[in-house]
């Protein structure tokens, strides 16, 4: 008799560490292949709005809270290497729109942070610590010995601090494809995101006099999106002869908003928020008139005066700004990188068509882990751009974090139930022997 209780307590304890064992890897095999299947219902390759495309409405108790939108901690940036003094300081200039000269400085300040080096901003129309505070990394000064100019360093990105997550397969035939390839590896660079993420940290008092009065705006909502629609303000000036870059207005507008309202429906949003970017007077205007009733576009807190043709901050050597004070040229440059850093605090951003002015929101909207979308340039719907697939490893050691509670939980209960048998099994001895 002892020897028959001994083997069934054995064999209980065993069929249950074996299911422990199955359920944990079922449920790792699931998150292993779920999400990476193509046209799986997780599938993060799918051009469609599945869930894990959206992101859901916030709850009541967060907005109670004012909680963050961000889906990450802030922790998950890479912190950036302080410069050593003894390392001699390296240079870069700027041209053009915001959107052009951040795209050529990042790399040279992610070569610079590499490097241990203190970054100047040698910027001669507006000044950078117009809009961006000096700082630890990166301040406003004279142009250096080693120096960029508007250009981006050769061997920006080969240092081993400058790695790249790896994405999926992106569909064809869509915005994402005119971006360089300076500008794909910022999109996929962590200490790249870091290094914006610093500079959104720094912007200058004159920057958010035009940002925070618009982030008071969709501060509670439940569902945000963001969209920027480049037109050269209504194809005029420097714009009227790039037709690759034209636009059918309507045809676009219609397409991003029926997305964004896909996107809400299936989020379950109703107090859904707005922001549009554009260089044209009618596209805010366009996106008021036509949004669904009780979601709310989001307006500026500053408006400035557009030129009549063109835009302020264009082509080199452009006299369109030559009519501005500098006050005025501050605060125009001060407005565009407003609303540079507003697309990168989205819960969803949709881009149908190219401009370096999106860069700088794509890339904090996929290092806070929400979604970038493309417009399909033939078929006028959204490709979702592939999340980094370490967000897979993250959602893995959450989920496997939640799994091994669980299957100490079990553990525990499997050691009090060995520990009622022993005594049972024990118990029976005793009486046993008191019988004999």
């Amino acid at each position: 008799m002892k020897r028959s209780s001994r083997i069934v307590t054995a064999c209980t304890i065993l069929a249950t560490l074996a299911f422990v064992s199955i359920y944990g890897i079922s449920r790792v095999g699931v998150l292993l292949a779920g999400p990476c299947t193509p046209g799986s219902q997780r599938s993060f390759l799918s051009a469609g709005h599945g869930d894990g495309n959206v992101t859901l409405a916030r709850t009541k108790d967060t907005l109670a809270t004012g909680g963050p939108r961000r889906k990450r901690s802030a922790a998950v940036y890479m912190p950036l290497p302080p410069p050593l003094e003894s390392n001699p300081p390296i240079s870069f200039g700027g041209c053009c729109g915001i959107g052009h000269r951040l795209g050529r400085n990042l790399p040279a300040i992610v070569y610079g942070v590499t490097r241990r080096a203190r970054l100047v901003a040698a910027w001669d129309d507006v000044k950078w610590d117009v809009l961006f505070n000096d700082n630890d990394f990166v301040v406003a000064g004279k142009r250096q010995a080693e120096n960029f100019d508007n250009g981006v360093p050769e061997d920006w990105s080969e240092n081993p601090m400058a790695w790249r997550v790896e994405t999926g397969p992106m569909r064809e035939g869509t915005p994402y494809e005119r971006y360089g390839q300076d500008s794909r590896y910022l999109f996929e660079m962590g200490l790249a995101w870091s290094v914006v993420n610093m500079l959104r940290k720094n912007l200058s008092p004159l920057v958010l006099s035009f940002l925070d009065p618009m982030r008071e705006q969709y501060r509670d909502s439940e569902l945000h999106v963001c969209t920027h629609i480049r037109q050269g303000n209504n194809e005029t000036g420097d714009w009227e002869r790039k037709k690759w870059r034209h636009i059918d207005f309507e045809t676009i507008a219609n397409a991003t908003l029926a997305a964004m309202r896909h996107h809400a429906v299936v989020s379950g949003a109703t107090k859904v928020t707005v922001f549009v970017a554009s260089d044209s007077g009618k596209t805010r205007p366009w996106f008021e008139s036509h949004v669904p009733e009780g979601w709310s576009v989001v307006r500026p807190g500053r408006v400035l005066p557009r030129p009549e043709r063109g835009v302020w901050f264009g082509e080199a050597m452009s006299p369109t700004n030559a009519v501005l004070s500098q006050k005025e040229r501050d605060e125009a440059m001060a407005e565009a990188v407003a609303d540079v850093f507003a697309l990168g605090e989205c819960d969803a951003l949709y881009l149908p068509n190219f401009s370096s002015f999106s860069q700088v929101g794509i890339m904090l909207t996929r290092a806070e882990g929400n979604r970038v979308f493309f417009m399909d340039l033939k078929r006028h719907d959204f490709v979702v751009y592939p999340p980094p697939l370490d967000e897979l490893y993250i959602d893995l050691i959450q989920q496997n974090s939640e799994m091994r509670v669980e299957i100490d939980e079990l553990r525990n209960q499997i050691a009090q139930l060995k520990a009622k048998e022993y005594s049972r099994i024990m118990a029976q001895e005793e009486t046993a022997n008191a019988t004999q």
